[in-house]
């Protein structure tokens, strides 16, 4: 329907930044790496609306 367009860019810097955490993961009980991915991806949600947030001339 034309309305939703995927960022390939920021959809590999995604993925990338979870590859990073596949390595502290890798020994978690998957309890653990639940709780913990939903904590880091809270975070980084809140890091970027603060980084585009303080952005010049930036609406996101």
């Amino acid at each position: 329907n034309g309305k939703w367009v995927l960022n390939a860019s920021a959809a590999e810097l995604t993925n990338i930044w979870y590859g990073g955490l596949a390595s502290i993961c890798r020994k978690m009980q998957a309890i653990r790496v639940n709780y913990f991915l939903e904590d880091m991806v809270e975070l980084r949600d809140e890091w970027t609306c603060d980084m585009l947030a303080n952005g010049p001339d930036v609406e996101f």
